[in-house]
């Protein structure tokens, strides 16, 4: 079970999500459900508010995600995901010369 504060990412239409977890709910149907604060979420928030536009009366966005939608990751291996991508491109695509200077 994922615990209140826990870094959590999911993806919208192809973009990772990255967010805290700020409640955790049990279902009647026995599912945790999760209320998520999105960081860097302007992409999805343009698009809801584009839905809102075209039909006010409609109900969009997400408020809940289900145990299974999103997923634990720690800042750590966030930060080692980074540096691994970081130490590829220098060791492959930057020429020797850029990285020496």
């Amino acid at each position: 079970m994922i615990d209140e504060g826990s870094l959590v990412c999911s993806t919208y239409i192809g973009k990772l999500q990255m967010g805290t977890v700020s409640s955790r709910r049990i279902g009647d149907d026995k599912w945790a459900y999760y209320t998520v604060e999105w960081h860097d979420n302007d992409k999805y928030e343009a698009i809801q508010k584009g839905y809102r536009e075209l039909n006010p009366n409609g109900v969009y966005g997400r408020t809940e995600y289900r145990a299974g939608e999103i997923f634990e990751v720690s800042p750590d291996q966030v930060t080692n995901l980074v540096n691994e991508h970081l130490d590829f491109l220098y060791s492959s695509f930057i020429p020797k010369d850029v990285v020496n200077g």
